[in-house]
């Protein structure tokens, strides 16, 4: 009895992974032949595994295409377009379509793995500690560090060592920092802060 086309790539795996593309026929033929696969489904097989990397081939292409597209679109939204409109002392147009396009002042905000430490200092001395969430292998609400620090006292006391985390929440480091930035107050150089305008359709 011939056996199925899955069982002949179970028993030749290992031929099966050192095969690179377009080597099908010359690598497990003779095998395929043995089990009894007749010509019709070789070539089916054979056809369907050059049309796939034939597929992936346009997947990478269009890959690259879209990312040379969106290149493109922030170059013009983010930079070309607020300029040319700065320049003209405009916020906002219309065209004749009916379309507004306006421009937007976006704010970007990160704190680095070894700046941690200064930031979280800096916050707690400027009275902004209640941004910082305090993680004890539980997640701890806003301005909750007196809670953080209650229980790790009590699982070390009990002969535990709890990993405490500290962090701030991206969207909540980015309100803060507009909130600082549009106030004209100064924020310590351990956040990153990037301020820049784009422009968008209203």
């Amino acid at each position: 009895m011939s056996k199925t086309l899955l069982e002949v790539f179970a028993t030749d795996q290992e031929n099966l992974d050192n095969m690179k593309p377009g080597e099908l026929d010359s690598s497990i033929i003779d095998t395929l032949a043995e089990a009894g696969v007749n010509d019709s489904d070789l070539a089916s097989v054979s056809g369907l595994a050059e049309e796939l990397l034939k597929r992936e081939a346009v997947v990478k292409e269009a890959e690259a295409t879209l990312a040379q597209a969106k290149k493109a679109y922030d170059e013009i939204s983010n930079e070309l377009l607020p300029t040319a409109m700065d320049a003209v002392g405009m916020s906002e147009f219309t065209l004749e379509d009916g379309t507004t396009i306006g421009v937007d002042t976006f704010y970007s905000a990160s704190i680095p793995a070894d700046s941690q430490e200064k930031a979280f200092d800096w916050l707690e001395q400027e009275g902004h500690a209640g941004i910082i969430k305090h993680e004890v292998k539980l997640a701890l609400k806003k301005g909750q560090a007196e809670e953080a620090a209650l229980a790790d006292r009590l699982l070390r006391e009990n002969g535990l060592e709890p990993t405490v985390d500290m962090k701030v929440h991206a969207s909540t480091l980015r309100a803060f920092v507009r909130e600082e930035v549009e106030a004209g107050r100064e924020i310590t150089p351990a956040i990153n802060v990037y301020v820049g305008r784009r422009s968008k359709v209203r």
